[in-house]
């Protein structure tokens, strides 16, 4: 879990970053890992979902910043597809992650339950 967190800074909100996340859950014992790195991301409030939010200059990047797990908005289907309003929120502050949607799927899946989402009906 640390590894993760700490390549996050390394890699940034790439693809090859988030390649380093279980998206399925393999079969036992392997399942088990997954489970496990999900919970401990989780409860150890590690940062490495990232949102643009605070890409106007008040993150340290200046593309936006890492957060922890329980700190996400997540999309639901419609946000994910719908640019224009997601950027608003963004702009807006609302720390919605750009993690793709199969990582997120697992993060709530094993760690985070029930997760503060977003739509556009919301």
């Amino acid at each position: 879990a640390r590894l993760i967190a700490t390549v996050a800074t390394m890699l940034g909100p790439t693809p090859a970053f988030y390649a380093l996340f279980p998206d399925v859950n393999p079969p036992e014992p392997w399942g088990g890992v997954v489970r496990e790195l999900y919970a401990t991301l989780a409860t150890r409030r590690l940062r490495v979902l990232h949102t643009p939010a605070g890409a106007d200059g008040t993150a340290p990047d200046g593309i936006g910043r890492w957060i922890a797990l329980t700190d996400a908005v997540y999309p639901d289907h419609e946000l994910a597809h719908d640019d224009a309003l997601r950027d608003a929120l963004v702009a807006e502050g609302m720390p919605l992650t750009d993690a793709p949607t199969a990582v997120l799927d697992r993060v709530e899946e094993h760690a985070v339950p029930d997760p503060e989402r977003v739509s556009p009906e919301r």
